[in-house]
């Protein structure tokens, strides 16, 4: 990829580079041409019994205005829409699609049996990744990853991970600098470094591990598309689809060496197999290989394992870094709130002065449960956070005709929802620009996540409720919480504008830089 530099005129001044003439190129600008053409006399259906939302002058809005409350919200806060759950929503002449709105449309978008996410989550992110990631899994019947993970997570391994593995990770990463130059990287660092050594204790050598840990943020969608724009435009464009399956194999690769090597160094032990406690393992790997494994057939899905292994470590970072990141902005945004955080902190502070585990990578056995659950205030900072950021869209494709509304959605339709709607709907949460974690304060004792749908949709509903939502969450507070009780944190600025995008969480529009001071 290069600059065209030969009578464009403003056109060098773009802040990506354009692609190169090529063969390939000049055929997709050929095709792209004949689809607008094309276009032009195509009509996006949309039944009449629907108001239609128009995307591109949201867009447009979103574009000029980089506030957290977007156009799309306020758009449908128009009186046209007001009695309606569903919304059509056309990008004349690429994309139409149906869009819950309010409490009721998103109970339905969570709990209707035809509505599918992994097809939806195709949709969105390519059939390359979606291939990479779910895996070919023909010879064997599909185990159930959700049990496996579920019991992975269970309290007591928490409890110890933090103390054993997490904390000497925080502690290490931040003995390396007495200034975070840009906290994003740092929040990246540390929490990707966090999930793979986690999740890869037993199986992965250290060199496998850093391996990982820079696959994951190479393959990072939103990294992705920062290094080169284009994959948002044409994602479909044959050179850039191969650029991805390059990037994803290449980290799928080094799972796949983690997987191999623990399967022919255990191979006894896997051949042993014969309850469902023996199937248990230390990490995400084990576990997981354990429970694909067939000791009758002496055969593992090679392809299921690795795709289940890249997933679900991928997923264990994709938002906890930038979550991280935004609730350390909002505390520093709020002295008042953030005062009152620290001081819920002081039990954890205690601990960790007293066991000398705040030098430089030093591990205990375990954290103690209350130390790190019973933080209701900064719970529920971090749900308000969330909440505030949130603007992404999840997307569910049609697996037969839905009746909502008096109104047929056909099989095979893009169904959406959109957090940030149901986060910034004035109706459930009043004056929802404001930083109030005391919204999701309740008799003294936080009361977020799934627990309150009409407030807040971040981590999933019913039966689609985020399986790791608490190693997730333990990642993002302990990091917080180890940060707050031993340093004192000079923000270069007072206040931060962020960028809002449809799909994940908003970010900081420039680089974050804060100063580290050690607390007596």
């Amino acid at each position: 990829m290069k600059m065209w530099n030969v009578g464009l005129g403003k056109l060098n001044e773009l802040p990506f580079p354009l692609p190169e003439l090529t063969k390939e190129v000049k055929a997709g600008a050929i095709g792209i041409a004949l689809a607008l053409l094309f276009a032009l006399f195509y009509r996006s259906r949309a039944s009449k019994d629907l108001p239609v939302l128009n995307l591109w002058s949201v867009w447009f809005s979103i574009r000029k205005d980089t506030t957290l409350r977007s156009a799309i919200s306020q758009a449908l806060e128009a009186e046209k829409f007001k009695n309606h759950i569903l919304i059509r929503v056309r990008l004349f002449p690429f994309f139409s699609a149906y869009m819950m709105k309010d409490p009721e449309g998103v109970k339905l978008f969570y709990s209707h049996p035809s509505l599918s996410l992994p097809d939806g989550y195709e949709w969105l992110l390519g059939s390359v990744r979606a291939k990479i990631f779910k895996g070919d899994h023909r010879k064997v019947e599909r185990i159930d990853t959700v049990s496996i993970l579920s019991k992975l997570l269970r309290p007591q391994n928490l409890s110890e991970w933090a103390g054993r593995i997490l904390l000497p990770t925080i502690t290490e990463k931040l003995a390396q600098q007495d200034t975070i130059e840009n906290l994003m990287d740092f929040t990246y660092n540390t929490v990707s470094t966090m999930s793979v050594r986690t999740f890869t204790q037993a199986t992965a050598t250290k060199e496998q591990q850093e391996r990982l840990v820079e696959g994951i943020r190479e393959a990072d969608i939103e990294s992705m598309m920062q290094r080169n724009p284009w994959h948002a435009v044409i994602p479909n464009f044959y050179p850039l689809v191969r650029e991805r399956e390059r990037i994803y194999h290449k980290m799928i690769s080094t799972v796949g060496e983690i997987i191999t090597n623990y399967v022919n160094s255990h191979l006894d032990e896997l051949n042993s197999m014969t309850t469902s406690k023996q199937r248990e393992g230390p990490d995400l790997v084990s576990s997981l290989v354990k429970g694909i494994y067939d000791p009758k057939a002496q055969f593992l899905d090679l392809d299921y394992a690795i795709a289940s292994v890249g997933g679900l470590v991928d997923a264990a970072v994709l938002n906890q870094y930038i979550a991280t990141t935004l609730l350390l902005i909002h505390l520093n945004r709020n002295p008042e709130i953030k005062a009152k955080v620290v001081e819920s902190l002081q039990p954890l502070a205690d601990f960790l002065k007293a066991n000398g585990l705040t030098k430089p990578g030093t591990a205990c056995d375990s954290i103690a449960p209350a130390l790190l659950e019973d933080l209701d205030l900064l719970d529920a900072c971090l749900l308000e956070s969330l909440r505030i950021s949130s603007t992404g869209i999840v997307p569910r494709i049609a697996s037969s005709d839905i009746e909502v509304e008096s109104v047929t959605i056909p099989k095979g339709s893009v169904v959406l929802n959109s957090q940030l709607i149901i986060h910034h709907d004035e109706k459930v949460n009043e004056d929802s620009n404001t930083f109030n974690p005391y919204r999701f304060i309740k008799d003294g004792k936080c009361v977020g996540g799934n627990k309150l749908p009409e407030q807040f949709v971040g981590f999933g509903l019913g039966r689609h409720v985020c399986t790791g939502m608490k190693f997730a969450s333990l990642q993002i507070k302990i990091l917080c919480a180890v940060i707050l009780c031993t340093y004192d944190l000079q923000f270069e600025k007072a206040d931060y504008t962020f960028a809002s995008v449809f799909a994940g969480l908003s970010k900081p529009t420039e680089n974050v830089k804060v100063k580290l001071t050690p607390k007596a």
